[in-house]
C-alpha cells in the first residue's frame, strides 16, 4: 500500500514510525502488525484509573509483552496520578 511504502522510504532515511493511540479505533492493532512501528502507544482509556481496575492492567500487560515480542516499545497515555503510574 501507499501507506507500507512511505513507511519503508522513511525508515530508509534513519526515522522510526510511531503509532499513535493503539486501541482507540478500528484497525489500530491491525497497522500494528502491518507497519511494524518503532513505538505504539495505548490509548488514555486503558491506562487511566489502571490502578482500580484489573481488566485494564491485564490488558495493557498483554500489549507489553506482545510489544516486548515484536520488537516495539509501548508508551503508555493518560497515567495522571502516581497510584495509575506505579
Amino acid at each position: 500500500t501507499d501507506v507500507e511504502s512511505a513507511v519503508i522510504q522513511l525508515r530508509a532515511h534513519g526515522f522510526g514510525i510511531a503509532l499513535n493511540s493503539l486501541g482507540a479505533g478500528i484497525g489500530t492493532t491491525r497497522l500494528w502488525l502491518d507497519l511494524q512501528p518503532d513505538f505504539v502507544k495505548l490509548d488514555g482509556y486503558f491506562t487511566q484509573g489502571i490502578c482500580r481496575d484489573t481488566r485494564r492492567l491485564r490488558f495493557v500487560e498483554s500489549m507489553l509483552r506482545v510489544g516486548e515480542q515484536l520488537g516495539t516499545t509501548v508508551v503508555a497515555h493518560g497515567l495522571e496520578t502516581e497510584a495509575d503510574l506505579r
